[in-house]
């Protein structure tokens, strides 16, 4: 996917196609909840996978090769990190709004996503340098 569209913009696809599919979650408070909940899973299984290796290899051609270690672990710890704030204020939304309703809210933050991989400075990255990756498969680490 990132060798025929750019690694940006497959990351605005993939991220665009997950955020569109969170929607499908409080969608299917309204009907056909199974149907829906298979095909979010589907639709949002494929595109963060796709999403997470694409931003997994900027990450790490971008990161020099001294630091790469340093950059991974710190994007490792606030990932890590944020989770129980994250957890915590979803509940107490979801106390407050409902659960359907906390969870279309956080579905409209997190369909925020794409645009940041719209903007002129992230579709800049494919122009970046990059660091050459050892060709691991090839037997040379």
């Amino acid at each position: 996917m990132a060798h025929v569209l750019g690694a940006t913009r497959a990351c605005l696809i993939s991220a665009g196609v997950a955020a569109g599919a969170l929607f499908l979650v409080p969608l299917a408070a309204v009907g056909w909840p199974l149907a829906l909940l298979i095909a979010y899973q589907a639709a949002f299984g494929i595109a963060a996978a796709a999403w997470s290796i694409v931003m997994a290899t900027l990450r790490q051609s971008r990161a020099p090769a001294d630091q790469l270690g340093r950059v991974s672990t710190v994007h490792g710890a606030i990932a890590t990190a944020t989770l129980p704030l994250g957890t915590m204020l979803a509940g107490l939304l979801a106390g407050v709004a409902g659960l359907t309703n906390a969870i279309l809210v956080l579905c409209v933050i997190a369909g925020l996503t794409p645009f940041w991989y719209a903007t002129p400075a992230f579709l800049r990255q494919d122009a970046a340098p990059v660091r050459a990756l050892p060709d691991v498969a090839g037997g040379q680490a």
